[in-house]
């Protein structure tokens, strides 16, 4: 006597309600029904040790027979093997069935993380929490795979993002796909602050802004956009942080949007820069250096070469354009009629970056090599007097 037809590696007639996509959380036990034949015995075996099948033998009655599954974690997977052997009869019958069991993800126990990421060519690491194994990535046009761990994949990224996509096995066939949008961090091209001096207010500033940080050109510069403001102070050579607005949600950039300050730093002494984010802080546009003021007294608009100094011209320096991508023009006036001067630039950390000495009234630094940053002119000038100007340099 041989096995019934139903009973082969093809078919899963001689199997009813078999788990094969068990969702990512399931613990404990589950269990199936296995259609026997009269006269065939049966043993099932599951292939990861820590899943015990409950009844590992079963003789054919013709009946609907429970098998039980015990031992699942959040995210262990098996695959259950089923040899029915005939016993009567003259003739020997040999069949089997091997039904894997995948867990399917669900968006309650698996998340991808980080949705934010750089772009990159050495290596971003993506995770999927509470990964089973046999887990398939999905990426992004223009990103590569690098590598695969049990819950990670390492990729290269593009220079825009898009959705990520995990699924573990067989199981996107039961909707078990998990995608989420990732974001690659970077400028928002196109991106401007027309920054104007508010006279009504003191100490404020007024800005529009426009192009794309008002209108996203593609879908990785989708959501609402927050604008930040912040106001610095020139202490011992290093800009230091005197005030930050908390960003402001949902900000229509297709109007203006004022933001004021109670503190008193003397120009040239103070700055304010002002960056615009998405709505998760990811794209961002680095902070743009807009100006420094003269709390409520006679203040010129923020832009380029204009520190705002209401200082006399014998003890002011003025630098152009800033921010600056190559040639830092340096306007010292009046300044030299005692003698030579000293420029040396600083970075954040009153380092020297650059020094010179000039004796002419208009010189000029070439910054083509120096990163993008915020930067401090210094000028020593004769009898000890010591000018500064913040520079901004940006390729």
């Amino acid at each position: 006597m041989t096995v019934a037809n139903d009973l082969n590696s093809t078919s899963t007639s001689a199997l009813t309600n078999f788990p094969s996509c068990l969702p990512v959380g399931t613990v404990g036990s589950v269990s199936f029904l296995l259609n026997t034949v009269v006269g065939v015995n049966y043993t099932i075996s599951s292939t990861n040790s820590a899943i015990t099948v409950v009844q590992p033998s079963v003789a054919g009655t013709g009946n609907q027979e429970p098998i039980a599954l015990s031992g699942f974690t959040a995210t262990n997977s098996t695959i259950i093997t089923i040899v029915g052997i005939a016993t009567a009869g003259t003739c020997f019958g040999r069949q089997t069935i091997i039904k894997a069991i995948d867990r399917q993800l669900v968006a309650a126990q698996n998340v991808i993380t980080p949705t934010c990421v750089p772009p990159s060519t050495n290596g971003v690491v993506l995770t999927l929490s509470n990964a089973p194994s046999g887990v398939t990535w999905g990426l992004p046009s223009g990103w590569t795979f690098v590598s695969q761990t049990a819950n990670t994949v390492t990729v290269n990224t593009g220079t825009t993002g898009g959705n990520v996509t995990a699924v573990a096995g067989a199981c996107n066939l039961n909707g078990g796909i998990i995608t989420q949008a990732v974001k690659v961090k970077g400028p928002i091209a196109g991106c401007t602050f027309p920054v104007t001096l508010n006279t009504g207010a003191c100490g404020s500033y007024i800005s529009t802004i426009t192009g794309p940080c008002a209108t996203p050109g593609d879908p990785n510069n989708t959501g609402n956009r927050f604008v930040e403001w912040k106001l610095e102070e020139l202490v011992a050579g290093t800009w230091t942080q005197r005030a930050l607005n908390v960003p402001v949600g949902n900000l229509n950039f297709s109007n203006s949007t004022t933001f004021a300050w109670g503190t008193s730093i003397p120009a040239p002494n103070a700055r304010v820069t002002v960056r615009v984010t998405n709505d998760n802080n990811c794209l961002d546009y680095p902070y743009v250096y807009v100006g420094s003021y003269t709390k409520c007294g006679p203040r010129p608009a923020p832009g380029p070469g204009n520190g705002g100094s209401s200082a006399p011209a014998a003890e002011r320096v003025q630098v152009y354009p800033n921010p600056v991508g190559s040639q830092l023009s340096i306007n010292l006036e009046a300044n030299l009629s005692a003698g030579p001067a000293t420029l040396t630039l600083l970075d954040a950390l009153s380092r020297t970056v650059q020094t010179t000495t000039t004796a002419q009234p208009n010189s000029t630094l070439d910054v083509r090599q120096v990163p993008t940053g915020f930067y401090t002119l210094r000028v020593a000038l004769p009898g000890g007097r010591v000018l500064t100007q913040p520079v901004q340099v940006q390729h």
